[in-house]
């Protein structure tokens, strides 16, 4: 695969550049971007199919083949730590919301990702769009298509075929806290299913597993000398003649590469300009090209090509973390986290065979939940709205993802809660609540946070009673504590697939909805609703229909 590529027939735009005067949702960013797990499922896909495509993928990070922080399933966290070379980390605007706060939104940059949560969608998120060609009946199919699934035989929401192996990690490996933490969860009332990822289930738990879509999709086709991948390098802006998009402007990255010719210069694209930056990369690189809404674009000196409302949306999941004390002898990725060397000596070795505290991402178990009728009287009336709209007479959607993290994501020094709460007080692990970063109840309220000594007798727990004043402290927590879900790799619905009139950039082709002729967008950003799911599966199958998208605009066979 070449480094260096003076013109093709299909560009994937990825990489980024400077763009603290066109970003709409963000107040600044370290100005990096990457390559969407999107473009190399299309990109994989179309190369498969005709090998004489000249296909191109922009990538700003390093090439991320073999790389141990990438394949390697308990290392994924790294790429959350400060100073990630393989992480942008967004500063947003400063929100009340958050008492005054600015979130941190990371997003990656290198090719594909660095890994994939094989993760749950819903028949719901597809129809919900209600958009054609893009439901339920026409999704399945392209779900099946990227999978393996190990298993199970016979699973018809599944595949058996495809790119993507889906299979539990070190079953020997599988952490005590885990186990228990599944069978609280099933005497609580959360049942516990073999197989989460039917499409149907909005409740219920189950173990994890990953893989990423590089190494897929892309790595394998090593051999096509047609199918370029451009790494170190950002796109300044998308090229036109008149509407038509005929190529990118790029130069190289200084941050991957600190030798690197800083002189811009053009790639044409003879067939197709995808624009698959991410949801916060995309925005940025059409303003930037003259597509945006006019007159932000007018004040900022750029000829507009086309009046859209790029950016002026944007989606995430939330997250918090609520951490606890545990027993001593309690298994953890600590070890990892802290880079202890002994530890990691040990468990490199078990990985070569496939083991060991490195085959596993240390979120082992999790719930899908959905409220009771008591628990939806507790959360108040505000929310009622959004449930009767939204989840009520969808039972597969689920309204929060609850799982286990093994470890401490605090730094070494430090730093549905109601739900994870009970479960966390039955655990034989559990030694009480982290108080620093756990709501500041009051003193001589139930809800205060305790430190034991020893195992909490898990046969005589009772519920927590929670006081109006106690609930009120878990809102303020909530607005202090709350962050992105990591999903922001994936955010949704920057350039909506919807109809014009409802604040649409693309069409349902994945083309501009002013001139279907200007150019093609994959990416999450196009997303019109979130989804259930983790956003990484969306985002899969949404590079398989791009694919196809593609492939019939080009008169091409993928199958």
């Amino acid at each position: 695969m070449s480094q260096v590529c003076a013109d093709c027939d299909i560009v994937f735009v990825g990489g980024e550049f400077d763009s603290t005067c066109l970003q709409v949702l963000m107040a600044s960013a370290s100005h990096r971007m990457m390559t969407s797990l999107l473009a190399c499922v299309a990109a994989g896909r179309l190369a498969k199919a005709n090998p004489e495509l000249h296909i191109l993928l922009i990538e700003q990070g390093p090439n991320n083949y073999q790389e141990p922080n990438v394949i390697t399933p308990g290392l994924f966290l790294s790429h959350q730590a400060p100073g990630s070379k393989t992480a942008i980390f967004w500063k947003g605007n400063k929100s009340d919301a958050l008492n005054g706060r600015s979130p941190i939104v990371p997003t990656e940059t290198h090719c594909g990702l660095t890994e994939i949560t094989v993760s749950i969608n819903f028949l719901n998120d597809f129809d919900d769009w209600k958009t054609e060609g893009w439901g339920s009946n026409d999704m399945i199919p392209l779900l099946r298509k990227m999978e393996t699934y190990h298993l199970a035989c016979g699973r018809e929401t599944h595949g058996y075929e495809g790119p993507l192996n889906v299979s539990y990690s070190d079953k020997d490996k599988f952490p005590a806290v885990a186990r228990a933490y599944l069978e609280v969860a099933q005497k609580r009332g959360v049942p516990l299913v073999q197989d989460k990822q039917d499409l149907n289930t909005g409740h219920g738990c189950q173990t994890g597993v990953r893989q990423d879509a590089a190494h897929r999709y892309i790595h394998p086709l090593c051999n096509n000398k047609r199918l370029h991948i451009m790494t170190a390098t950002k796109v300044v802006r998308v090229i036109f003649e008149g509407t038509k998009a005929t190529g990118i402007e790029v130069v190289a990255d200084k941050d991957t590469e600190e030798d690197a010719n800083q002189t811009p210069y053009i790639i044409n694209a003879r067939k197709l300009v995808v624009v698959s930056a991410g949801a916060l990369g995309s925005p940025v690189v059409l303003q930037r090209s003259g597509v945006g809404e006019a007159e932000r674009l007018k004040k900022l000196g750029i000829q507009v090509v086309s009046d859209l409302p790029v950016g002026s949306t944007y989606e995430d999941h939330n997250l918090v973390l609520t951490p606890y004390h545990v027993a001593d002898d309690t298994e953890t990725i600590d070890p990892i986290m802290y880079q202890d060397p002994a530890f990691l000596e040990e468990a490199q070795a078990q990985f070569a065979q496939g083991k060991g505290a490195l085959a596993t991402n240390w979120i082992d178990a999790g719930s899908k939940l959905r409220p009771t009728p008591k628990e939806l009287e507790e959360i108040g009336p505000a929310f009622a709205p959004v449930w009767k709209s939204y989840f009520e007479s969808k039972p597969d959607k689920p309204v929060m993802l609850q799982a286990l993290v093994e470890g401490w994501l605090g730094t070494s020094e430090s730093s549905a809660l109601h739900t994870g709460r009970e479960i966390a007080r039955r655990l034989p692990q559990y030694r009480g609540e982290f108080k620093p970063l756990h709501p500041k109840f009051p003193e001589d309220s139930a809800a205060r946070c305790v430190k034991l000594d020893g195992p909490p007798d898990v046969n005589n727990v009772k519920d927590i009673v929670y006081t109006p004043e106690d609930n009120k402290a878990i809102e303020e927590y909530l607005r202090q504590f709350v962050e992105t879900t990591w999903h922001s790799v994936r955010l949704v619905g920057t350039v909506l697939m919807k109809p014009r009139e409802q604040g649409g950039c693309v069409d349902s082709a994945l083309r501009d909805t002013a001139d279907p002729t200007l150019i093609i967008f994959s990416d999450l950003s196009i997303i019109p609703g979130n989804v259930g799911a983790n956003t990484n599966s969306t985002a899969l199958v949404t590079g398989e229909k791009a694919a196809v998208i593609i492939a019939e605009d080009l008169g091409l066979n993928l199958d």
